[in-house]
């Protein structure tokens, strides 16, 4: 009996060290499938890089317009494992330089005088150079410090609604506008 009990403990040893001799192949398994996986996705990765930047190179010549500047330069930066590549333009007068073009298209520019006259006017502005509240648009609103565009339109709309502004004060009314944001106005608001 005892020679029995000794060949169960034994079976039970053995078991033991089965079971965690499989588990440490299946952990080195894993380890290795892992490794693999990531070395065969960085590999993937690159050449698909590879790939993508030559068919956009390709197909950007092949579709692009025939136009004074036609030299394409991609550079890649190293962390992909790429060096630059550039596709070589077919002429000297393809290859103008970006200031030569802007030169050549500053005749579309408007003049001083135009742009003067498409800025707003501070039509609104009394004489101390306050803003009128009665009178001021959404964008000289939008100015005004503490004030942006949703605030700027619950202005407009108080106004529109009650007939205007009696006094600067009343701007505490507005939705948004309590009395710190008023403290930050009232020196550049007025109702006169």
């Amino acid at each position: 009996m005892k020679h029995f009990h000794e060949t169960a403990k034994n079976q039970y040893r053995k078991k033991e060290q089965l079971a965690r001799l499989r588990q440490l192949v299946m952990i080195t398994l894993m380890v290795i499938a892992g490794l693999y996986y990531v070395l065969v996705e960085q590999n993937l990765s690159v050449v698909g890089h590879e790939n993508e930047a030559k068919y956009s190179v390709e197909s950007f010549l092949e579709a692009a317009p025939e136009s004074e500047s036609m030299r394409v330069s991609i550079e890649h930066t190293e962390d992909t494992g790429m060096e630059k590549n550039t596709a070589p333009a077919t002429s000297p007068k393809e290859t103008m330089s970006i200031s030569e073009e802007v030169e050549t298209n500053t005749e579309h520019m408007p003049t001083k005088d135009h742009t003067e006259r498409l800025l707003p006017q501070e039509a609104t502005a009394t004489e101390s150079g306050r803003i009128n509240l009665n009178t001021a648009t959404l964008e000289e609103l939008d100015a005004l410090p503490g004030v942006g565009p949703s605030t700027a339109q619950n202005i407009i709309t108080y106004r529109e609604t009650y007939g205007g502004f009696a006094a600067p004060e009343e701007i505490m009314n507005v939705k948004r506008i309590g009395e710190k944001t008023y403290e930050k106005l009232k020196d550049y608001i007025s109702v006169a």
